[in-house]
């Protein structure tokens, strides 16, 4: 038997080794076609059209890191106004605040576990797609291949800054924010969070039509997000 030369040290070698076969599966092309989906219906809660997947042009830069929220002693009460959805996926669960007075929209698709919308032109989505990667904080940086590949997989897209990695209730993951052509030609806004758990990428999507939107939504997004938590 030939001699295969040593092990590598590198606690993600075994990461990477299943990056590299996952990133090859047609599992990959499903998810970058569908990991986005853009509530453009005439009525809310009637058509889901897909969207876009972001694009990042030129070298991926190193990304800026939000520090971890130290774990809560008893969890906080919901913001005023805001109901709670509790994820019915046994292997992943988690839960999710939003405001009272949006709508749920149904889909057809399994990997979509709630998608709420505030009249056309404002909502969120969150998905949940296997991949088969454990990802850990400490390992969160060789999957930043991954994100950038779906955020590459549509050139209608551009970036507003940076990549943020972050860790939300325990979970590794990134943040893209970005504008998208529309058919309409005003661009519209996304806020994209990718979180691993468990072998399975959380996505959550906010979105406003048009992008000029986003500013005044961002506080909402943002306050959504502070509610997520992670096992139900």
């Amino acid at each position: 038997m030939s001699a295969s030369g040593p092990p590598d040290p590198s606690p993600g070698r075994s990461l990477r080794t299943t990056f590299a076969r996952a990133t090859r599966s047609p599992l990959m092309l499903v998810i970058a076609a569908g990991v986005v989906v853009l509530i453009a219906a005439a009525a809310v809660g009637r058509a889901v059209v897909s969207s876009p997947a972001p694009q990042a042009s030129g070298p991926a830069a190193a990304p800026s890191t939000t520090a971890a929220s130290p774990p809560k002693a008893q969890a906080e009460p919901d913001p005023a106004g805001y109901v709670r959805f509790r994820s019915r996926n046994a292997e992943v669960p988690f839960s999710i605040a939003y405001p009272r007075s949006w709508s749920r929209v149904p889909s057809d698709d399994p990997q979509v576990e709630l998608i709420v919308a505030e009249g056309r032109a404002v909502s969120m989505l969150v998905r949940v797609t296997p991949v088969g990667l454990e990802v850990t904080r400490e390992t969160l940086s060789i999957v930043r291949d991954l994100t950038d590949r779906l955020v590459r997989a549509d050139g209608r897209v551009r970036l507003m800054n940076q990549p943020r990695a972050l860790v939300l209730a325990g979970l590794p993951g990134y943040r893209y924010d970005y504008t998208f052509d529309t058919a309409t030609g005003e661009p519209g806004g996304h806020v994209h969070y990718f979180l691993f758990k468990e072998g399975r990428l959380i996505t959550m999507v906010f979105q406003t039509l048009p992008a000029r939107r986003l500013e005044k939504y961002l506080p909402v997004f943002d306050r959504i997000v502070s509610t997520f938590e992670s096992g139900g």
